[in-house]
């Protein structure tokens, strides 16, 4: 077991859930208008298409334009490089442009986690739950990084967090994490939460 963050809190499945934090509440409010627009158009080209459709052109100037607004300080960039080095950008040898590094995933993780952004917090609890990237495997670490996240908003966090209790039968505060994460508009917590009204005829 490794030494807590000073400030953080152990996460017990005993304990009543997280309020509902907002993750925008806790991110920078302003952003570079050059380099948000180059994350932003770029994002945009790698989701357009499956990771196999894209080109080697396509793949090196996504590469190109994140990893520049993230040199420019964009939090959005920095998080999607840290995607990128964690699995790499490109599936095929056509528009393979990116090995993955998980070290240097970490690191940026480590930096955002830093200065309390919930993406780098939930992304540095997934390292250790894994042990990679030069974080070690420590569990009850990981579980302290996501209960922080979730508290400040991490919809991923709270998706975990709300695992953690399904699993122990406490269905209504898996609900209260899923409706924390849905009214941040993420979609995997709308579709658990369709098909738990679903089962229920709601």
């Amino acid at each position: 077991m490794h030494a807590l963050p000073y400030g953080f809190k152990k996460f017990s499945l005993s304990d009543p859930p997280p309020a509902c934090g907002h993750w925008k509440e806790h991110m920078p409010a302003n952003r570079d208008p050059v380099a948000y627009q180059l994350y932003i158009e770029a994002r945009k080209v790698w989701r357009s298409k499956m990771a196999w459709q894209l080109t080697r052109e396509e793949t090196s100037r996504i590469l190109t334009d994140v990893k520049k607004a993230a040199e420019l300080g964009d939090w959005g960039a920095r998080a999607l490089m840290a995607h990128f080095y964690l699995r790499g950008l490109g599936v095929l040898e056509s528009n393979h442009v990116l090995d993955a590094t998980p070290d240097k995933s970490v690191e940026i993780a480590r930096l955002a986690a830093k200065v309390m952004q919930p993406w780098g917090l939930y992304d540095l609890g997934v390292a250790h739950e894994h042990g990679y990237g030069g974080a070690p495997y420590d569990v009850d670490l990981a579980w302290t990084y996501y209960l922080r996240a979730a508290q400040l908003g991490s919809p991923e966090a709270q998706m975990a967090l709300a695992d953690a209790y399904a699993g122990e039968g406490r269905l209504n505060d898996e609900e209260i994490m899923l409706q924390c994460a849905f009214q941040q508009g993420h979609g995997p917590a709308a579709y658990r939460l369709g098909l738990k009204a679903r089962i229920q005829k709601e």
